[in-house]
């Protein structure tokens, strides 16, 4: 699953590799022939995946797939409190979601549904400094993949690697020259500056705290770097202008790729956590997904 997902392609008129311009009906072609080719043929594999899940689940003490996944958050409550997390800035999002859909309303006119939701297809995402820490080792600069190799597929999505020698860590991920992959590569240092951290430490403890733990340090690591002033310090950003348009512009970007992306994140939980406990059928996984995808996004 992971390796057709990671190596699908969408082709739009015979081309498979470019940047669409903000045409409706392109952009609608190129999001449902990707899906087309990473969604529908992991199906089946999705639904045995499920089964498999439940039966490692059952045999080592608990109910479902989900009750194992939420184990290591250590606390019963997790889904209420995930849940009282969106509800506090569920309000943000809708004001977000309002603007970003009045923008897009009067470039694509009445092609915009009139039920208040934005069609998925236009937001532009198929899914949408010195800290004193430890410098990356050589080892990480020789080994990591930072570009596709020519003639050879592989999964793409950026991650990040411990070989838990204590001295190997590297990053895969196909980079182009953009904002967008700066931010992402540095998040995954992120993760590898963690794994610097805690390397001396036995195998077992080398964990995250939680699962969302890593996550955290990773962005933390990668919001650093977007910053006007970070960029400008590096040579990318030049001149530095502090006023209040420009920071308010900042802002926007940061809301649009962190705000906007908190009830997916939410929802896709949701989603796993219904289907792993069976109260989503195999025969809905699709309908109760569209269902989410209204109620806690708009979309």
């Amino acid at each position: 699953m992971e390796k057709n997902y990671g190596s699908a392609t969408a082709c739009v008129k015979d081309k498979c590799n470019l940047e669409l311009e903000p045409d409706y009906d392109e952009l609608k072609e190129a999001w449902v022939n990707w899906r087309a080719s990473a969604g529908k043929p992991v199906r089946e594999l999705y639904k045995e995946y499920v089964s498999l899940g439940n039966r490692a689940a059952v045999k080592n003490g608990f109910k479902t797939l989900d009750d194992l996944w939420l184990f290591p958050w250590e606390t019963t409550d997790i889904k209420d409190q995930m849940e009282g997390l969106w509800l506090e800035l569920e309000g943000m999002y809708k004001k977000l979601h309002t603007f970003i859909r009045m923008k897009l309303k009067k470039h694509y006119g009445d092609k915009m549904p009139s039920d208040g939701t934005i069609p998925a297809h236009l937001l532009g995402n198929m899914w949408a400094q010195s800290w004193g820490l430890i410098g990356m080792p050589d080892i990480f600069w020789n080994k990591t993949v930072f570009v596709k190799p020519d003639n050879k597929k592989m999964v793409c999505h950026a991650s990040a690697w411990d070989f838990f020698d204590q001295q190997d860590f590297r990053v895969k991920m196909c980079t182009d020259v953009t904002m967008e992959e700066l931010i992402t590569i540095h998040h995954e240092m992120g993760h590898i500056e963690y794994y610097l951290q805690y390397r001396d430490q036995p195998v077992v403890f080398r964990e995250g705290a939680n699962p969302g733990f890593h996550e955290a340090v990773g962005d933390l690591l990668a919001l650093s770097v977007s910053t006007p002033g970070h960029l400008n310090k590096v040579g990318l950003y030049s001149p530095l202008v502090d006023d209040h348009e420009t920071t308010l512009n900042y802002q926007m970007s940061k809301a649009l790729a962190k705000i906007a992306f908190l009830p997916f994140g939410y929802l896709m939980d949701l989603w796993r956590w219904d289907v792993f406990s069976g109260k989503t059928s195999s025969d809905e996984l699709n309908k109760k997904w569209w269902e989410l995808r209204i109620k806690y996004q708009g979309l």
